[in-house]
């Protein structure tokens, strides 16, 4: 009989989905920190393709000024959200 051994990729997977998929549910603290990355990750994507048309000259500095002016009411109601929705949507745990 011959025993294959198991690639570690594959353990590795295996623990992954186990984590993800049966695993405890997500902590208020990781789901606001996860949406928070995700605003800012957007954010700075519009930034690098404004700031990358300014440098080769299809753009003037204004649509940056925008880009970056009109992501504060995001932030500021991804804040709300977090103070005000968090504690009701968890039980204020």
């Amino acid at each position: 009989m011959s025993f294959r051994r198991q690639h570690p990729d594959s353990v590795i997977l295996a623990v992954w989905h186990q984590r993800l998929f049966y695993g405890p549910r997500p902590s208020p603290n990781r789901l606001a920190v996860l949406g928070a990355n995700l605003l800012v990750f957007c954010h700075l994507t519009g930034i690098v393709y404004h700031y990358a048309r300014l440098i080769f000259g299809k753009n003037t500095f204004t649509p940056l000024e925008r880009w970056i002016a009109s992501y504060l009411p995001a932030y500021t109601l991804w804040s709300i959200i977090v103070a005000f929705a968090f504690p009701l949507a968890f039980g204020f745990k």
